[in-house]
């Protein structure tokens, strides 16, 4: 699946599908490999846009609620997060529940399972209709923001996310109230002076986020004033 011209095989032969019958597997290991073979096979325009046009994409967004192995489930998550970039993904995503069904795993313990689940979040707020479907359930703003608070050197790449996400997020205007009224500014502005301050992308992505915050009055007056 590393391959391109396997990609095309796969495809023009309809062997998708018959692989995806692997999602069912008793065996971990099998649905690990398939996983992860389907991976490689999207890590191509190409790739994803078959992967879409297959019907992978809706049949792994229904295997969130229905996998009982974390490894496999963020291979899933790792998976979605990648077929996402194909034009159209999101819609097809959100029209599926994505969004309730990410929400089960918004606060596990499981870090690698978070990471994917706060990754596959922010790819979905990249579109117009992701933003407003992630601001009208209500709670992940507030949530994210709470994340980034309660930090610990193992929860980098959590952070990370996050403020990707609210960076996303922030360019509607429920968004950036949202972010104002939650200490969203004190949070990001203690990220920007700490030690994740010095990478460029997390930065440059705080600064967006302030930029795009800036246009709600209340937080523009804030900024300011801010020393």
């Amino acid at each position: 699946c590393k391959v391109l011209d396997v990609k095309e095989k796969l495809h023009v032969c309809k062997y998708i599908e018959d692989i995806a019958v692997c999602f069912e597997d008793e065996v971990e290991d099998v649905r690990i490999n398939v996983y992860l073979g389907l991976i490689y096979f999207s890590q191509s325009r190409y790739g994803i846009d078959v992967l879409l046009e297959d019907g992978i994409l809706v049949k792994v967004v229904k295997k969130i609620t229905e996998e009982k192995s974390m490894i496999v489930l963020n291979l899933i998550l790792m998976l979605i997060d990648e077929v996402l970039n194909a034009q159209s993904a999101p819609q097809v995503a959100l029209e599926h529940e994505i969004l309730l069904n990410l929400k089960l795993y918004v606060n596990t313990e499981n870090l690698e399972v978070l990471e994917s689940v706060i990754r596959v979040y922010g790819s979905l707020a990249i579109c117009e209709e992701g933003k407003k479907k992630c601001v009208e359930e209500g709670t992940l703003i507030v949530n994210f923001i709470e994340k980034i608070q309660n930090f610990n050197e193992k929860q980098i790449k959590i952070v990370v996310g996050c403020i990707r996400f609210l960076m996303n997020i922030s360019i509607l205007k429920r968004g950036k109230v949202e972010i104002f009224e939650n200490k969203g500014i004190e949070t990001l502005f203690k990220v920007l002076n700490g030690t994740f301050g010095s990478d460029d992308q997390v930065a440059l992505d705080i600064l967006q986020c302030l930029t795009n915050v800036a246009e709600e009055p209340r937080a523009r007056k804030m900024l300011q004033e801010e020393k």
